[in-house]
């Protein structure tokens, strides 16, 4: 046998494939004339199940903002980012807090816990200028409601959760008592003298505020003298005193 006849029956042999010898690509499939046949006309929607689809779509818009901490200043307050808060109350203070929102409870049926007391105080009972606001600690350390001025009384620590532009809401208060002409307060200052002076005595009064501050929206949270994206941070504020700047 020659050696040229091996060569061709050698199979490590590497055969070289001249460009015009390539295989040819696979053509696509012969297209079904059925599928351009005229599409049939889409149902119009009805206007209930556009308003179905719209409000499912904002629910998981929501959803989505809880998740990712992302507010809009339409927002529910009750759709935004909740965030602990640690409060030391004089016990007077917390006991009166407490029994507000049992007896809301307890009247109306709903889930009223301290949080929604706080929170509505906060929202729709809250002083908005430096002097109202320092008005309002002068009366709450001259009260004698608890026998003798709270600052003196014994405190609590009391975890409250509330929508993050409240907590903002708070800080900017506390920031706007304490600018130069104003008295000096903390958070939990705030939140005490709110509960002990503004909080009504009637049952009926605790709801409808408690209902006012339900439909708040996160724009609602806004103190004159800052910005709106003030109260829409979605990150929480590192703990200790904060202090902030009017834009």
């Amino acid at each position: 046998m020659s050696p040229r006849c091996r060569q061709d029956r050698d199979p490590t042999r590497q055969i070289r494939i001249r460009p015009h010898e390539r295989a040819a690509p696979a053509l696509p499939p012969r297209p079904d004339p059925e599928a351009f046949a005229a599409p049939v006309p889409a149902r119009r929607p009805s206007r209930a199940s556009l308003s179905r689809s719209i409000s499912i779509f904002i629910q998981y818009c929501m959803r989505v903002g809880r998740m990712t901490g992302v507010m809009h200043r339409t927002q529910p307050l009750l759709h935004c980012p909740q965030w602990p808060a640690m409060f030391a109350l004089p016990e007077p203070v917390d006991a009166l807090l407490v029994a507000a929102a049992d007896a809301a409870r307890a009247h109306s049926g709903w889930d009223v816990y301290r949080k929604h007391v706080v929170g509505a105080l906060v929202m729709c009972r809250a002083p908005q200028t430096a002097n109202e606001l320092s008005a309002l600690f002068r009366d709450f350390a001259s009260t004698t409601r608890f026998g003798s001025s709270p600052l003196s009384l014994p405190r609590k620590n009391v975890t409250i959760v509330l929508p993050a532009p409240v907590s903002h809401r708070i800080d900017l208060l506390v920031n706007l008592a304490g600018r130069p002409g104003g008295e000096r307060v903390l958070r939990r200052g705030l939140v005490s003298a709110l509960v002990t002076m503004r909080l009504p005595d009637d049952v009926a009064a605790i709801l409808a505020l408690v209902h006012d501050y339900l439909a708040c929206t996160a724009a609602d949270a806004r103190v004159p003298g800052w910005p709106l994206r003030r109260v829409l941070e979605p990150e929480s504020p590192k703990p200790g005193r904060r202090a902030l700047d009017a834009d």
